[in-house]
């Protein structure tokens, strides 16, 4: 089968990275995947990272009637059976580039994102019931869609993301190269965040808990790895000299090698506001870590308070706080829910299982079984 997946947003986010790994996955599993990805796309050293062919166009949302001609020949000249995109506002500049191609093409969209808006009307009835297949992450994700546009109740299936066991398997310490990079005492207690430092991802929130830890429970040997860029950066650090903790806080910038960070960080906290899938979390637990999250968005689908992970309620800075003292002053805790953590990723979010899930679907929309 021959499958174009489309990332039609610029950043390097969850929703921006899934697509890619599921194209190569998808080629593993022996069929011919193709990437189509914005112009100047901070997704491309990814793409290329994996050796996916992939064609870069104008598209940003709006109709883009000068790129839909060449996207119009790409389907052709590779006989595209399949476009599935992770992001709506690409779905009618898709629709109708594969009418124009004349190609029997399904269009899959996955949406990846809580939806706040009534997609009720005239014009988002027309685009959506011109999706073949409507997938979301979770079951918080589905909830939120069918809420806005409940037309579409019957559309919509689940498949969650997932993590790639293989790279588990590969057992490397590079815990001293960890200390020395940072400068870190072996009895330091690291605890991190994985991802963009944007609104809603709970960034505040800790560093009011690390002031509690300190002032509270009398906690200094710990330190604070924000691994990531984005627009609450400079803020982030205001805020951390103004408690005056900025040397417990590490701030690492963008990294590539994202897995050296969950291999060595103690503690990963996931505090966001509203989060659709959780990657970072998922990232987290297959690496048998001890995790705390938010009790909101499609955490709780995952977590389960004290038996794979610590939930914290949004925003209380004293329940946050009292998490992180329970994992920094009980080992064996932090081993028991990193053991479960692992079992719960391997038995529900196994990336090969959602891998197969989209197969399944691009099957079932042609009425044929794969082999």
């Amino acid at each position: 089968m021959n499958i174009l997946q489309v990332v039609a947003s610029g950043g390097l986010g969850g929703r921006e990275i899934q697509p890619v790994k599921l194209a190569y996955k998808m080629r593993q599993f022996g069929h011919k995947t193709f990437m189509l990805v914005k112009k100047n796309s901070q997704t491309i050293p990814l793409i290329k990272k994996y050796h996916l062919p992939y064609i870069e166009l104008k598209i940003d949302g709006r109709l883009n009637l000068k790129s839909i001609p060449q996207l119009v020949k790409f389907l052709k000249l590779y006989k595209i059976d399949i476009i599935h995109t992770h992001i709506s506002k690409s779905l009618l500049f898709l629709h109708i580039a594969r009418k124009l191609s004349k190609r029997d093409i399904k269009l899959v969209f996955t949406h990846r994102m809580g939806m706040n808006v009534k997609k009720n009307d005239i014009f988002h009835r027309y685009i959506y019931n011109r999706v073949d297949q409507i997938v979301a992450i979770s079951e918080y994700v589905k909830s939120r869609f069918i809420n806005a546009a409940p037309y579409l109740q019957d559309k919509i299936k689940i498949v969650y993301n997932g993590v790639d066991l293989k790279k588990y398997s590969h057992k490397i310490d590079d815990k001293k190269k960890f200390l020395k990079e940072f400068n870190l005492n072996k009895n330091d207690i690291t605890i991190g965040l994985i991802g963009q430092l944007n609104y809603g991802k709970g960034h505040f929130w800790v560093l009011k808990s690390v002031k509690l830890l300190k002032e509270k429970y009398k906690i200094n040997n710990f330190k604070i790895f924000f691994v990531g860029k984005g627009e609450l950066e400079e803020s982030l650090k205001s805020f951390s000299r103004k408690i005056n903790h900025i040397n417990n806080i590490i701030f690492t910038g963008f990294r590539w090698d994202v897995d050296y960070f969950y291999r060595n960080i103690d503690i990963i906290v996931v505090p966001s506001k509203a989060e659709a899938g959780g990657n970072v979390l998922l990232e987290a637990m297959g690496f048998s870590k001890p995790v705390i999250c938010s009790d909101t968005g499609a955490f709780p689908e995952i977590v389960t308070h004290n038996y794979n992970g610590l939930m914290a309620e949004y925003e209380n800075v004293d329940d946050l706080t009292s998490a992180l003292y329970k994992l920094i002053k009980n080992k064996n805790l932090c081993k028991h829910l990193g053991e479960n953590a692992k079992k719960t990723i391997q038995k529900k979010f196994n990336f090969n299982n959602t891998v197969k899930h989209y197969l399944e679907i691009y099957f079932e929309l042609f009425n044929r079984e794969e082999v």
